[in-house]
């Protein structure tokens, strides 16, 4: 028998409503065993379980962290900015943001078009951007006008 606990508990009660022995009726959680020798059932020795990931070719090597940074792209999706620059590691043109996940696209457009404009203000004039400020700068700036927290992606591109 299987199920989350609510099923587990109401399968529990038509066992006993078909007329099994309250003892003989067990609510069963992930790694408890049941051993039974055809008269007599009773909880047997637990076995180690728990949540298995499979990502491509790694079975179970999957960490919390992975599966928090999954959740959150799920949740607030991913923005990539493009910062182009000169020889000299210079703003050598417009930035470019492309997002997935984030908002719908009719939504998305004037937000990143503003996003690029906030971008381009915080830029030291005549020195090299850093790609962490450039994070920070696009992290506030959605958060504030979204309250969401995409990935945010940043390559400082020479051109």
């Amino acid at each position: 028998v299987h199920g989350e606990q609510r099923h587990l508990h109401l399968h529990a009660r038509l066992a006993q409503a078909s007329g099994l022995a309250p003892q003989n009726v067990f609510i069963m959680e992930n790694g408890y065993c049941w051993e039974s020798d055809g008269q007599r059932a009773a909880l047997g020795e637990p076995v180690p379980a728990g949540d298995v990931y499979v990502d491509g070719a790694l079975i179970g090597t999957i960490g919390d962290g992975i599966m928090q940074e999954r959740e959150r792209l799920a949740q607030d999706g991913f923005v990539v900015v493009y910062v182009p620059v000169d020889k000299r590691r210079r703003l050598a043109g417009e930035p470019r943001l492309v997002s997935h996940g984030f908002l719908p696209p009719k939504t998305a457009e004037p937000l990143l078009q503003a996003a690029v404009s906030k971008l381009k203000r915080s830029l030291p004039r005549g020195q090299k951007p850093r790609a962490t400020a450039v994070q920070e700068t696009l992290a506030d700036f959605f958060y504030a006008k979204t309250a969401s927290r995409p990935l945010i992606l940043s390559n400082i591109v020479r051109v």
